[in-house]
C-alpha cells in the first residue's frame, strides 16, 4: 500500500510544513440537516442531548461572514460534517463555492447516496475532498445498518464512480499520493467478526486499493447507538470492544480529515475550531458527549483567543475537553 493523504486534511497540512502550536488551519461547521437513513450506529437522531439543545438564531449570512474571517485568519481548510447528509443542505453548493473563491480546501462528509458522475466531477474541479462512509458491501446488513431498503447498489455505484473519477485530482507530494477522497467505515461485529469468519472491512479495503484514504472510526455511544449497542459492538453495557479497536490501527491507510499530530496531540485542540447550531464547541466529540462545553456565537478570532488563553494555562495536557 502507497503512502497516501487525504487534500486538505490535517495530516497534508503537516506534511506541508503548515501545523505549529496555536496556529488556525482547519474551521469544522457541523450543519443541523437530515438525513436519508436511520442507521443503528446515528448519534443524533434519538439523541436527548441534541433534542434538548437551544437553537441560537443562526442565518447563513452569518455563516458566511465567519468562513471569511477565518481565512484571514489563516485556515485552509473548511470541513463540513453534520447530524445527517452534508449533501442534503440547502446552502452546500454556495458555500462550496464560496471556499473555491477562497482558494481553501473543503472537506465533506458523506453517505455518498445523492451523489452522481456529474456532481462528483464539479467538486473535485473546485478543491472538494471527499470522505465516504461505507460500511458493508453486503446488500442485506448494509440495509440492516442503515435501516433501509433499495438504496445500497446506487451507493455503491456512486462510490466506485468517486474512486475512479479522483485518479484525474490525484497528485503527488513529499513522497505522497495526495487524493480527494477517502472512505470511512465504522467496524462492528455485524461486518468483523472472525470467530465466524466475517471480515468486510478487508472486502471494503481490497475494492479501494490505493485510490483512497481508508480509516476505521469508533462509534460514539450517543442516540440511536445506545439502544442498539449489543447489536453493533456485542456488549450489553457500554463498553469498547477490544477485537475492533484493534482492527482500526491494523487496516487504516490514513487518518480522515483531523486527528493526532506526529507529535500525539491533538490537531481539534491546537489548529482548529468546530462551529454547531449557532454555538462553537471545543472539538465534535465534546458536543456529542458534554453539551455543557458549548459556547454562545462570538466572532472566530475570540474563539482563537479564548481556546489559546485555555490551552495556556495546561502545561503537557492539550485537550480542552478533557480537563
Amino acid at each position: 500500500m502507497k503512502k497516501i493523504l487525504l487534500k486538505g486534511s490535517t495530516s497534508h497540512l503537516e506534511k506541508k510544513g503548515l501545523l505549529l502550536d496555536h496556529n488556525l488551519l482547519f474551521v469544522e461547521e457541523c450543519l443541523d440537516v437530515g438525513c436519508q437513513y436511520n442507521c443503528l450506529k446515528c448519534f443524533s437522531k434519538g439523541s436527548k442531548r441534541f433534542q434538548n439543545l437551544s437553537h441560537i438564531k443562526f442565518s447563513h449570512s452569518i455563516r458566511i461572514k465567519l468562513m471569511k474571517e477565518a481565512k484571514k485568519l489563516g485556515a485552509k481548510t473548511l470541513i463540513i460534517s453534520g447530524e445527517g447528509e452534508s449533501f442534503l443542505f440547502r446552502d452546500i453548493e454556495e458555500i462550496i463555492n464560496l471556499t473555491n473563491k477562497l482558494k481553501m480546501n473543503m472537506i465533506i462528509f458523506t453517505n455518498g447516496l445523492s451523489l452522481n458522475q456529474k456532481k462528483i466531477k464539479e467538486y473535485f474541479s473546485k478543491g472538494v475532498s471527499l470522505i465516504i462512509s461505507i460500511d458493508s458491501l453486503n446488500e442485506k446488513t448494509y440495509d440492516k445498518l442503515t435501516r433501509t431498503k433499495g438504496n445500497f447498489q446506487k451507493a455503491i455505484t456512486n462510490l466506485k464512480t468517486a474512486l475512479k473519477i479522483s485518479k484525474d485530482y490525484q497528485y503527488k507530494f513529499g513522497g505522497y499520493k495526495i487524493v480527494p477522497i477517502a472512505i470511512n467505515t465504522n467496524p462492528t461485529v455485524l461486518t468483523y467478526n472472525p470467530h465466524k469468519g466475517i471480515n468486510e472491512i478487508e472486502r471494503i479495503k481490497q475494492m479501494i486499493k490505493d485510490d483512497a484514504v481508508y480509516f476505521l472510526s469508533h462509534i460514539t455511544p450517543e442516540g440511536n447507538a445506545i439502544s442498539n449497542w449489543e447489536i453493533l459492538i456485542g456488549n450489553k453495557k457500554i463498553n469498547k470492544n477490544k477485537e475492533l479497536e484493534k482492527i482500526s490501527e491494523e487496516y487504516s491507510t490514513g487518518t480522515g480529515a483531523s486527528g493526532k499530530r506526529k507529535d500525539k496531540k491533538c490537531a481539534y485542540t491546537l489548529n482548529g475550531i468546530a462551529h454547531y447550531k449557532g454555538y462553537w464547541i471545543i472539538c465534535p466529540q465534546s458536543n456529542y458527549i458534554n453539551p455543557s462545553l458549548r459556547f454562545p456565537k462570538m466572532s472566530v478570532s475570540e474563539w482563537v483567543q479564548i481556546k489559546n488563553k485555555k490551552l495556556n494555562k495546561l502545561k503537557n495536557q492539550v485537550c480542552l475537553f478533557k480537563k
